[in-house]
């Protein structure tokens, strides 16, 4: 398990502590009440309001009714038939099979180092994060493109030039890579997801969504302005799009209530793990494997802890 919470972590540290408690758990559930004895038993609760004692418990109480609240809304944000868990009467209760579920997959890769290569998690991230645009954009039958721009891509779309000019193809504006020889590398640029919708004229003048994700369990804050679609454009296409792209950001994790408005104006467009789980309109056979590893190695490890 990842370290147990204290009465001053955000609720949505507690909240994920609580899920992955139900995940690790021989009964698949967690409590309310376990969850308020153990921060009484902690005494965290001092450092709150300067109280010295949890008189009558009433301080832990409302730590986990505040950390309960966040798990209702999460179901709620994710769509009732998509959040893993039963909730109800101060528990929560794992239903199904937690190694098929995308939520459970992003629960993890929250509190895990990501993994390089084409199947590592990070990559499984991103692909994740593409279908959830795709799906956020209507679909294919809304007239929806996305595609998973970041490294690494495989061949012949491997080099930063062969893939800007094939995202620029696909587009229909851009023009293509302006300096082959400088983008002869496999990076990305800071540059995950593309997705746009054409009109049926296929004229440039579009909109058009550059995505970043941000996997890691520690540093997605220091990422949120990395992506500058501006200087992108400008830098690697050899014409400036008509319509400035929107910006996407997207973590596996629950961003506090308080760093929300912030992040956004930072990072753009908001995904977190419940609004990605929301736009997802089903997953791969080939991710859902890749998930189902992932979520058996998680969960083998935190079951150590």
């Amino acid at each position: 398990m990842i370290a147990a919470p204290s009465a001053t972590d955000p609720t949505e540290y507690a909240a994920d502590w609580m899920e992955l408690d139900a995940l690790c758990s021989p009964e698949q559930q967690s409590s309310v009440a376990s969850f308020a004895k153990l921060i009484r038993r902690s005494g965290s609760t001092d450092a709150i309001e300067g109280k010295r004692a949890d008189a009558g418990s009433e301080l832990s109480q409302r730590v986990a009714e505040d950390m309960f609240a966040e798990i209702e809304n999460r179901k709620r944000a994710c769509g009732q038939d998509k959040y893993p868990f039963e909730v109800e009467k101060g528990h929560v209760k794992l239903k199904g099979d937690p190694t098929l579920s995308p939520y459970v997959m992003l629960l993890l890769m929250s509190v895990s180092k990501p993994t390089a290569g084409h199947d590592g998690t990070a990559a499984l991230f991103e692909h994740l994060c593409t279908q959830a645009t795709l799906g956020y954009l209507g679909g294919e039958a809304n007239g929806a493109v996305a595609i998973r721009f970041g490294s690494p891509r495989r061949a012949p779309l491997a080099k930063l030039s062969q893939a800007l000019d094939d995202l620029c193809l696909q587009l229909a504006e851009g023009g293509g890579c302006p300096r082959p020889a400088k983008a002869k590398h496999l990076g990305d640029e800071d540059l995950d997801i593309v997705a746009w919708r054409h009109f049926p004229d296929s004229k440039a003048g579009k909109l058009i969504l550059f995505g970043q994700c941000a996997g890691g369990s520690t540093d997605w804050q220091s990422k949120l302005a990395d992506m500058d679609a501006h200087a992108f454009i400008k830098k690697w296409f050899r014409s400036m799009l008509v319509v400035e792209p929107v910006r996407l950001f997207f973590v596996p994790r629950r961003i506090p209530a308080d760093d929300w408005n912030d992040s956004g104006i930072d990072g753009g467009i908001l995904f977190d793990r419940c609004r990605i789980v929301a736009c997802l309109d089903g997953v791969s056979d080939k991710l859902i494997k890749q998930g189902q590893k992932l979520a058996k190695i998680e969960l083998k490890r935190l079951a150590k802890k």
